[in-house]
């Protein structure tokens, strides 16, 4: 499932990830000190698209984990992207993945490197070496969004 977050301002476009990396993003974040204020929902439009609003749906719960077009407000945002940049210097310039590596035959007999879906990766190792790229221009995009909603 992909995670698309779309900016409030046109003259910015979107970003879109794998789930997996935006809870990683999420989880870097809070180690840099993000306190989110949870997402807004202002229900939906008889066809079934979020509606834009200034009062929020009562019975929205605030998760940033579904592509309802939930609205991260601009100060979430750049919250965000602050606590994101103060995380950054923690994660790994080299691959911190690389180790995990395994060799295995696929059952067609196909020879297969991967790291097995019950390794635990942490969110410094999961951006770590070129994926810090990848936070860089979330950082961008975060700071200059004026907030966003994720699809």
């Amino acid at each position: 499932m992909e995670f698309i977050a779309q900016s409030a301002q046109a003259k910015t476009r979107g970003v879109s990830r794998n789930w997996s990396a935006w809870g990683h993003l999420y989880d870097l974040a809070i180690h840099g000190g993000w306190e989110p204020q949870g997402t807004q929902h202002f229900g939906y439009d008889e066809v079934g698209f979020p509606l834009q609003g200034e009062t929020c749906s009562p019975d929205w719960c605030g998760t940033y984990f579904s592509n309802d077009g939930q609205v991260v407000t601009a100060d979430d945002a750049r919250n965000l992207a602050d606590a994101l940049e103060c995380a950054l210097p923690d994660v790994p310039d080299h691959d911190a993945l690389e180790h995990k590596l395994e060799k295995s035959i696929s059952p067609s007999g196909v020879p297969m490197i991967g790291i097995s879906p019950e390794t635990p990766i942490n969110a410094f190792e999961y951006f770590s070496g070129d994926g810090k790229n990848l936070v860089k221009e979330f950082i961008k995009f975060a700071r200059e969004s004026g907030g966003f909603q994720i699809f």
